[in-house]
């Protein structure tokens, strides 16, 4: 069983091979710190609840354990939620990264949704970087978690014959079966 590491208090990553046991990762060119996430004023607790429940509703029919503690060992995937695009010099438009991890054969993946108030975008984001860190490409498919649905107004799903944004393809061109890779990943 897979394990999926929601960290909400911050980290220091460095560059790396992505491995999120100790927290390195190809995402960053020098020694980072993101700050734990803060939310909407007097409401920390209550967003960190709804964004894990979100995620692990919407990943619930696959054998993931999802927990808001790091794991005394590996291997494991991490999100970080907290800090800032700048913090990663990275572009306006970024609300979270991952890496592109088309195999799925790094099991210790690292990713970074960044500091927001709205628990369902910051789940959807978080949704995305998953799909991104066992090898799904962005697709056009409207409401899917690699694509708009990122963005919407409920949760995003993952779609069984998604097209592939052909512009930023990485792991092939026919439409991906989401679901199939979230089984294949996660059982």
């Amino acid at each position: 069983r897979r394990t999926l590491f929601l960290n909400f208090d911050g980290a220091t990553i460095e560059p790396g091979f992505s491995d999120a046991t100790v927290n390195k990762t190809p995402l960053v060119t020098k020694k980072t710190t993101l700050a734990a996430f803060v939310g909407p004023t007097g409401q920390r607790a209550q967003t960190i609840a709804q964004v894990v429940a979100l995620v692990t509703d919407a990943l619930a029919p696959f054998d993931l354990a999802i927990v808001t503690t790091r794991p005394a060992a590996g291997p494991y995937d991490m999100i970080v939620f907290g800090g800032t695009r700048e913090n990663l010099e990275l572009p306006m438009g970024f609300s979270s990264v991952a890496p592109v991890d088309c195999a799925d054969g790094r099991l210790s993946d690292l990713a970074v949704v960044f500091e927001g108030t709205v628990a369902l975008r910051l789940a959807n984001e978080a949704l995305s970087t998953v799909g991104s860190m066992i090898g799904m490409d962005a697709v056009t498919r409207p409401g899917d978690c690699l694509g708009d649905g990122r963005a919407g107004a409920t949760v995003c799903t993952f779609g069984s014959a998604a097209p592939r944004d052909r512009a930023l393809a990485l792991c092939g061109t026919a439409p991906q079966d989401e679901p199939a890779l979230l089984a294949a990943a996660f059982g």
